[in-house]
């Protein structure tokens, strides 16, 4: 098999990445590309038509939303419903193309309901104080006037992004912390939601969102706080349509690194990372630095270790964002970058070779990146730009 590529790439035309399965750069521009035995799997991405967003190739760092979150930070978060009025226009605006952080992902954590009702009933959370969420959080779901007030609160924040950021980039949303605590049997006065009723709650947002954002990708929170039964917790997950949602994520910014892989505890409750992954197929974003009430624990160095993170990536941890980040953290990850291995949700297309005539592929605008089975990438070749890509096959 031979892969011909067009004319070398010139100023502001488009460019071609082309990697052997063994993950090694096979060619950068121009001529027929040997190796070719070797090349196994690709994936083209136009990137003129293509967005930031959370990779599934390499592990991801996030954090708080700022000016300036560094070069090497993968997303950017903010929460959702601390105040009445929308409030993520400049990060969204940051974010969206030709902002000064585009190609960053914006990440929203939507606490919607428990803003809300804390605003408008004096609940606290579940580990502050009393009157809280775990008490009467579910009685007020149930009562249409407030159900209907909270899904109006989540379709200003999804119509608001919409606005600042458009209907094309990638923004993720980390659907409501703690959303277990409204269903969790024996809360609530005796009186949680059914886990059909949360289910059909879950749903209606994001249909609320959809409506706005159909760039919107969603995340399923975990609660690690609660102990693992693993009959309970299939029936929590499973009752959620799974395939509404991209990714499953931590909040309360107290998850755990370290432990081996396959029994790393999330918290130091008995659910581990592997047994939510596995259960769910999901990949996993953790998050780090804050305790009760959002009280700041400061950086969490072990998420900064390797081994830990290696340990994590193999049960299915795809990212971490530090809710407090050292000043040097931008260099930190820096370096280890290069030493982490390619995450094994890494998605790749098949080329199974064989076609009968060459094919041609046109690149209008942007860019052109091909990845192998293991995703790796170049930044050096990632600014340059071809005019189209030429396949052809021969046998070997």
């Amino acid at each position: 098999m031979t892969w011909d590529f067009g004319d070398s790439p010139g100023p502001g035309q488009h460019a071609a990445i082309l990697y052997g399965s063994d993950g090694f750069r096979i060619r950068e521009h121009g001529g027929v590309l040997g190796n070719a035995a070797r090349i196994v799997a690709f994936v083209i991405l136009a990137v003129g038509l293509l967005n930031a967003e959370i990779s599934l190739c390499r592990f991801n760092f996030g954090r708080p939303y700022s000016a300036n979150p560094g070069s090497e930070i993968d997303f950017v978060s903010q929460w959702a419903g601390q105040s009445e009025a929308y409030n993520l226009g400049n990060m969204m605006r940051a974010c969206r193309p030709g902002g000064p952080l585009a190609g960053k992902t914006p990440v929203v954590y939507s606490y919607i309901i428990a803003f809300t009702l804390r605003r408008d009933h004096g609940l606290k959370d579940c580990n502050v104080g009393t009157p809280n969420l775990c008490q009467s959080g579910a009685t007020y779901l149930r009562d249409p006037n407030d159900r209907g007030r909270i899904l109006g609160q989540v379709a200003k924040y999804a119509k608001g992004t919409a606005a600042d950021l458009g209907t094309v980039t990638p923004v993720v949303w980390f659907m409501e912390p703690d959303f277990y605590q409204y269903a969790q049997p024996g809360s609530q006065g005796g009186k949680p939601l059914t886990f059909p009723e949360a289910a059909a709650l879950m749903h209606e947002m994001l249909d609320s969102i959809q409506k706005y954002l159909p760039n919107a990708r969603f995340s399923l929170d975990i609660s690690p706080w609660t102990a693992y039964n693993a009959a309970l917790n299939k029936s929590w997950y499973t009752g959620f349509d799974l395939s509404r949602f991209t990714y499953l994520n931590t909040s309360g910014g107290q998850s755990l690194a370290e432990g081996a892989a396959g029994v790393g505890k999330i918290r130091t409750d008995p659910m581990t990372w592997k047994s939510i992954h596995d259960l769910t197929g999901k990949p996993i974003l953790a998050d780090a630095g804050y305790g009760a009430g959002g009280a700041s624990t400061g950086h969490d160095a072990a998420w900064d270790a390797q081994a830990n993170l290696a340990n994590r990536i193999s049960d299915g941890v795809i990212g971490v964002g530090q809710a407090n980040p050292k000043s040097d953290w931008n260099t930190v990850i820096a370096a280890l970058r290069p030493r982490l291995a390619t995450l094994p949700s890494c998605a790749t297309g098949i080329f199974a070779g064989g076609a009968p005539e060459p094919i041609t592929v046109p690149v209008p605008s942007g860019a052109v990146l091909l990845f192998d089975a293991r995703g790796r990438q170049d930044a050096k070749a990632s600014g340059r730009v071809f005019p189209s890509i030429h396949f052809t096959t021969e046998s070997k």
